[in-house]
């Protein structure tokens, strides 16, 4: 078992060892990274092992490769990946080490540092050979995660270790410190890294956050925009950390920022290049990838407008519902309300009718039972439209420029039916409400 591994030099005159104590398991294979010639990868009976400083040291590779034999290895120079062949455990490639080269101890100090990015490639999937289900029939393991990857290392007693005896120790000196989070109770927010992405024009296209731990992290930017929103009263989507994914952007030169809070509070942040290709398959132009995604934006803009008029709708029948629990707490028993209260009842039913009515020109109001026919709604056109034009990532067809004419329309008549609503009728019923003293306070200020 004992493993061995010598680098030679002065034409085999001279062999050095280049084993250290940590290294379990016999030899089996070995490389050395074209570029960086102190990167060694060295796959044992037990597992890869890689140094970055040319043997001196060893560490075992343990994020996604198992301990299993690593009997043979090749590096893939385009990709930067490096493919491990075992025995009985199929095939592991690590996507894109280029990470690696160069990395020093030194580096962990940094709060916040990006050590690579990889171009992302666009490309559309195509339909896979022969059976389409094949249930179990089949394996098919993980693609690479589709878009642009980043790896960098963040430091910090504030973030978690991603080993699990060091996490340990971790939460074991926070509790020591009397440090709030250390026994499970709410403690501080969770420290996480925000990524912000421009175009060649400096406008932000994606904004989104990531959780972080100590050491080497790796984030996936999908290429795509920020997207929209959802829409109030279903179920809880959360955007806390970035808005739901958007068209994706076209290929070009992009700069990404990493953004994340140091220990006293100030913002620490790493910028670096993205490249995304294009598809070396496709046949339509630049030109009609840009109008295509042109497009694309100008139906999210009138998604966000259809939202934000459901929104207004929304709020406005919440209000409305408020201002009838105020006239309910009016109410005595065996004293008839006053008329004027009995009449703004009368005219807040009313609104809510009209308000419902305006919602379903936007779209089916949750929790609606039945089959409804939906396809002449607001939002259900701008989809349709989106679905045409995002199809392809060619220019919009007629077809498409026809049903994004008819989402348009659909959204402008149906927002001036908005705006016509609330400046006349409820402006009309906010002074009323006003006029009668219902409020907050109403009434409870007087002795």
């Amino acid at each position: 078992m004992q493993p061995y591994l010598f680098r030679v030099s002065d034409y085999g005159r001279d062999w050095e060892n280049l084993i250290t104590e940590n290294i379990s398991g016999y030899a089996l294979s070995a490389l050395q990274d074209p570029l960086d010639p102190n990167l060694l990868f060295l796959g044992t009976e037990f597992g890869l092992f890689v140094s970055t400083n040319g043997g001196d040291d060893w560490f075992k590779f343990t994020a996604g490769v198992p301990t299993a034999s690593v009997m043979d290895m090749a590096i893939q120079q385009r990709e930067n990946d490096l493919v491990l062949g075992t025995h009985g455990r199929s095939i592991y490639i690590l996507d894109d080490y280029s990470a690696l080269r160069g990395l020093e101890e030194d580096d962990f100090d940094d709060r916040l540092a990006i050590l690579a990015a990889t171009p992302g490639q666009q490309y559309v999937a195509r339909q896979t050979p022969s059976t389409r289900f094949t249930g179990s029939g089949e394996f098919r393991a993980r693609n690479e995660p589709y878009g642009a990857m980043v790896t960098f290392v963040a430091s910090g007693q504030d973030l978690p270790h991603p080993d699990q005896e060091r996490e340990r120790e971790r939460l074991a000196r926070q509790r020591a410190a009397g440090e709030s989070g250390a026994d499970g109770d709410a403690g501080p927010e969770l420290v996480k890294v925000e990524m912000t992405v421009r175009d060649a024009s400096g406008t932000v296209v994606r904004r989104q956050k990531f959780g972080v731990h100590q050491g080497v992290n790796r984030i996936v930017w999908g290429m795509e925009h920020d997207g929209v929103r959802p829409l109030p009263g279903g179920e809880p989507v959360p955007i806390e950390d970035g808005l739901p994914d958007g068209p994706e952007v076209p290929p070009g030169e992009y700069e990404m920022t990493l953004s994340m809070p140091g220990p006293d509070g100030a913002t620490v942040s790493a910028v670096t290049s993205v490249e995304l290709l294009p598809d070396p398959r496709a046949s339509y132009t630049p030109e009609d990838r840009i109008q295509n995604y042109r497009t694309l934006l100008e139906l999210q803009a009138m998604q966000k407008a259809a939202v934000t008029a459901v929104e207004r709708i929304v709020r406005s029948r919440g209000d409305i519902d408020t201002v009838l629990s105020l006239i309910d707490q009016r109410k005595q028993p065996g004293v008839e309300l006053d008329a004027s209260l009995t009449a703004l009842q009368e005219q807040a039913g009313e609104l809510k009718d009209r308000l419902v009515e305006l919602e379903k020109r936007f779209r089916t109001p949750p929790k609606t039972k039945g089959i409804v026919y939906d396809e002449d709604k607001v939002v259900n056109r701008i989809g349709l439209a989106m679905f045409y034009v995002g199809s392809s990532r060619d220019a919009p067809t007629p077809t498409a420029a026809a049903y994004t004419d008819l989402a348009r329309v659909s959204l402008e008549q149906a927002q001036a039916a908005v705006d016509s609503f609330t400046g006349t009728d409820l402006a009309a019923f906010a002074e009323a409400v006003s006029a009668a003293g219902i409020g907050l306070f109403g009434g409870s200020t007087e002795p």
